[in-house]
């Protein structure tokens, strides 16, 4: 088998279009399968996995090779649903041509326009299907398609409708044929006579079409006005590898109306992977190069998908130049090893046929690669080149997940790794602030097809949560007083370190009976219980705090829980004062309050620690438990609060006299 025999077409889509009842179609009209598969009963090729059979909606990529007259025609049946649509942008990647499947009575789907977005310059056509249905308007979903994507899309077909606007039938515009559905199986029959002014319309549009994609047919249809079926043939095969031209068709994928005429379209107008221009990839060096569909070329194939389930793992490759045989040994640039192939296979649901060889332009999988991932390229040692890989949309829904029992929790990572593995678009984050596995999706089903599978395929019951957040605030302080300010050093990024310190400020003009006093609490001091605070060995106070502890990096160690308990109740993971203020940077979280003396009340404040002086820019240094402590101290000395910002603080703590000797 050769490149020209193959045809690589993905089905993409609103979720619920019938994308793989089609693909069920096919199969069955090619004697791919003894029997007519149904969603609803869960015994589709396609969708063979527990939880599409319990959903009853596609969940992960799933392949169908078709056989039509001596041409293999791989088909790719994508989830339509919006949580896994990193399945679609894996199908587009092996795929040259895409197959729009949407419904007549639905007309143009948020679906089949997200789709349509995706392909970018990727050659498509659309499945118009359940036209046979109750309430379907084909001629409505063809202009509505019509007014969205313009002018390239180009129907190829013409609906035969019954007085009760039932579809009884299609008319081929390309061969002037019509067809119907008898005994499930199409057969040709005469075009109706009401429709033959209609017919002859739509016929010339399709030439016109075809004849815009070649200069040839275009000075032969303005000769003659006329084309022939192979001209029109070749015209369109042209737009549509060019994306001129995005042929439609009808049809129903229940009763099997206009599917084999779809797959007869798709070998005739889908271009072969030779046919498709260059890509760019990247050789050793780092420098573009161009990587063309060559049989004879050094073999260079993409990994776009990896299926990896209690059985095995099977890395699904699409050949780009070249061949794959059994036991070849290829390099893998990611990893920068060579690894030896193993078996061959050929995907047909969840069942593998093997293959002695892939060739040029052909889909396979190959069995029992480990450190091999999704993206990765396999090329030939001696030409290495390194392809472009899928770009998968960043997950935005997130979720806390632990095991109920603490037995399960290394079988959880195990799962995750291993399902990670498979879909490549969630991710896993140990949170190491709020002790928490944090897993990010592209939605809540996502989320929970995940621990379905957690639950099935590897005994962990999973529960979800919603994820803490550790806050951060990065406003620099504003300065609200009048005396003497010491700017704050410049930090090199290198010394950045987390919160350890907390500083309360409270600024008051000393010229207007008001004055400056700072309350500061040194994470890394030995602090007293709550109502007896003490001075530090350094000469600042100890203040209890409040707020959640974040865990600090080294030198300085770190609280050992959550960040829930208070300093001074457990001091063990604390060093000495010198130890942790050695000159040591740090970003310090501030409250800067900003305060006014009330009108004819003087109730003095209490005793400082530390008097304001010139020395200090006027800084008192006060103790106290928290910033409701502070804020009582202020409110019950006269002040009124005015605003309370909060703030990071950059602050650079000297070296006590111990640690300088």
């Amino acid at each position: 088998m050769t490149a020209n025999d193959i045809r690589n077409i993905c089905l993409l889509g609103h979720g619920g279009s019938g994308k793989t009842t089609l693909a069920e179609q096919m199969l069955f009209m090619t004697k791919g399968t003894d029997r007519l598969g149904r969603t609803a009963d869960g015994n589709t090729v396609c969708d063979y996995d527990a939880e599409e059979i319990k959903r009853q909606i596609s969940i992960s990529l799933a392949f169908a090779p078709v056989k039509y007259k001596d041409v293999r025609i791989n088909v790719m049946d994508a989830p339509g649903n919006f949580d896994f649509s990193g399945e679609a942008v894996s199908a587009i990647r092996a795929a040259e041509c895409a197959v729009l499947v949407g419904a007549a009575k639905d007309g143009l789907s948020v679906g089949m326009e997200r789709s349509w977005k995706l392909l970018g310059k990727k050659p498509r056509m659309i499945f118009v299907n359940r036209t046979d249905e109750d309430n379907s308007d084909y001629q409505a979903c063809l202009d509505a398609l019509k007014g969205k994507f313009g002018q390239s899309v180009v129907p190829i077909v013409a609906p035969v409708i019954d007085g009760n606007k039932k579809v009884t039938g299609i008319v081929d515009l390309l061969h002037n044929t019509a067809y119907e559905v008898k005994g499930g199986k199409a057969a040709a029959c005469a075009i109706p006579a009401d429709m033959a002014d209609e017919v002859e319309a739509l016929r010339a549009e399709l030439m016109e079409a075809a004849a815009g994609s070649d200069e040839e047919l275009m000075e032969k249809f303005f000769d003659t006005m006329e084309l022939s079926a192979e001209d029109m043939a070749r015209g369109l095969k042209l737009g549509v590898r060019d994306g001129s031209v995005c042929p439609v068709l009808c049809g129903s994928a229940v009763t099997g109306l206009g599917v084999e005429m779809l797959m007869q379209t798709i070998v005739d107008l889908v271009p072969v992977a030779t046919d498709m221009p260059a890509e760019t990839a990247q050789d050793d060096d780092g420098n573009d190069v161009e990587v063309a569909c060559d049989p004879n070329g050094p073999t260079a194939a993409i990994v776009f998908k990896t299926i990896s389930d209690q059985y095995g793992k099977y890395s699904m490759v699409k050949v780009l130049r070249g061949r794959i045989t059994s036991d070849m040994a290829l390099y893998n640039p990611a990893t920068g090893n060579t690894e030896k192939l193993g078996r061959l296979y050929i995907m047909k649901g969840k069942k593998g046929e093997e293959v002695k060889e892939i060739c040029c332009g052909d889909i396979g999988a190959i069995g029992k690669m480990d450190k091999v991932k999704t993206g990765n390229t396999l090329c030939d040692p001696k030409r290495i080149v390194r392809l472009h890989g899928m770009d998968y949309a960043q997950p935005c829904y997130s979720r806390a997940i632990s095991p109920k029992t603490k037995q399960e929790v290394e079988k959880l990572g195990t799962g995750l790794n291993k399902l990670n593995e498979e879909d490549p678009t969630f991710h896993v984050v140990n949170n190491a602030e709020t002790h928490q596995t944090v897993i990010s999706g592209a939605g809540d089903i996502q989320i929970d097809v995940l621990c379905a599978k957690l639950k099935s395929r590897f005994g962990v019951d999973a529960e979800l949560s919603a994820p803490r957040v550790a806050y951060r605030l990065r406003q620099p302080v504003v300065a609200l007083g009048v005396g003497p300010e010491a700017p704050a050093p410049d930090l090199p990024p290198e010394a950045v370190e987390q919160a350890q310190d907390m500083h309360v400020l409270v600024r008051v003009d000393a010229r207007d009976d008001r004055f400056a006093f700072h309350f500061r609490s040194p994470r890394s001091a030995a602090c007293s219980a709550p109502g007896s605070p003490r001075h530090c060995t350094d000469g600042s106070a100890a203040i209890q705090l409040a707020c959640p502890i974040v865990r600090a990096h080294a030198p300085i160690r770190s609280w050992q829980d959550s960040g829930t308990r208070m300093p001074g109740r457990d001091r063990s993971d604390l060093r000495t004062a010198e130890e942790a203020s050695a000159g040591q940077w740090v970003i310090v979280p501030a409250f800067s309050i900003r305060v006014a003396l009330r009108r004819g009340n003087r109730a003095p404040l209490p005793r400082p620690a530390v008097p304001a002086s010139p020395e200090n820019n006027y800084q008192c240094r006060w103790t106290a438990c928290g910033f409701r402590e502070i804020r009582g101290m202020v409110e019950g000395s006269g002040l009124n609060v005015v605003d309370g910002p909060v703030s990071w603080r950059r602050h650079r703590r000297r070296p006590t006299e111990g640690a300088r000797k």
